[in-house]
């Protein structure tokens, strides 16, 4: 599990509150709500929240306000902020991630060493492992502002959900499930009190499922840039996504999920001089053989790209 880098809490609370009244007593029709622009310095990223839960009268309790955003370092979330500015435009760009990973692996061997005869010994060798990866929730935003004069919200951060220059946000899906089955066997032999010959195999099978589903959403033309304020939390809230019809469109309807094979054979022969007590020389050969294949999974009732698998062999 990871964490995010810093405490915006903490930020928070250094830098201090502003307010910015500009859009104060918005009045959004659809949602026949106030909203009032808040502007912090957590993160550097400025939301609206409800009036009744930032009032005027409650400035000099706002620093306890403006650290209600997302947390962070808590049960396995992962949560970023970036801000940057592209193609040397006045535009600015805040981007937070949050996600959630767990990771699972197991893994266990049984050796066995085995003296035949005098001079001749068995290793052999199974071995069993497997890893998973979920993330069931990483969650994207971009909000933009555009610093200009024109726009009556130029001087804050918007997120309109329009995937353009109005801001986006997304989130995905993930899940990986590996199997790795293996075993081997050397039988060496003391050819003189300093050499020894060894001949081995080896065996190696690797099943793995994988999936990812990226989701975006998609608001309507008519969407309120006063809504566009909100901070993630309350922008992605079900009671706006139900008013303003909020679309969940999935981005790759091709082929999100795949199972793939891969097989290994080894052989080998190998010689052992011990020429001193410190020096010794290893010497030999080793072949492999090896098949991959990787089959797309049927996610939707009419495929949205073919269903061939694809195979290869080297060896």
């Amino acid at each position: 599990m990871t964490g995010a880098e810093g405490d915006p809490d903490q930020a928070g609370s250094d830098a201090g509150p502003e307010l910015d009244t500009a859009a104060d007593d918005h009045q959004i029709a659809e949602a026949g709500e106030r909203t009032r622009v808040v502007e912090r310095h957590c993160g550097e990223s400025p939301y609206s929240e409800p009036d009744e839960q930032c009032s005027e009268r409650d400035v000099e309790d706002s620093r306890r306000c403006s650290r209600r955003g997302p947390r962070t370092h808590e049960d396995g979330w992962d949560d970023h902020h970036d801000r940057d500015r592209r193609q040397q435009t006045d535009v600015d760009f805040l981007q937070q991630k949050t996600a959630w990973y767990e990771r699972q692996l197991f893994d266990t061997h049984v050796v066995g060493e085995f003296k035949l005869a005098p001079g001749v010994n068995l290793d052999a060798r199974i071995g069993y492992s497997n890893s998973q990866r979920e993330a069931p929730d990483e969650l994207t935003l971009e909000y933009v502002r555009t610093n200009s004069a024109a726009d009556p919200f130029g001087n804050v951060f918007v997120n309109r959900l329009n995937n353009g220059n109005g801001g986006d946000a997304g989130i995905t899906f993930s899940d990986l499930d590996e199997d790795l089955y293996s075993g081997g066997a050397d039988l060496s032999y003391l050819l003189t009190d300093t050499i020894t010959a060894t001949i081995g195999g080896a065996y190696s099978d690797t099943r793995r499922y994988s999936s990812r589903r990226d989701f975006l959403f998609l608001a309507p033309n008519n969407f309120p840039t006063g809504v566009g304020l909100f901070r993630p939390d309350f922008l992605l809230q079900p009671s706006v996504i139900d008013a303003f019809k909020i679309a969940l469109i999935e981005t790759d309807e091709g082929n999100p999920a795949f199972d793939a094979r891969l097989k290994n054979y080894a052989g080998y022969i190998k010689g052992n001089w011990q020429a001193t007590d410190t020096i010794s020389l290893d010497a030999g050969v080793r072949y492999e053989d090896a098949t991959q294949r990787v089959d797309p999974v049927q996610v939707f009732k009419v495929p949205g790209a073919g269903t061939a698998g694809t195979s290869l062999k080297n060896n």
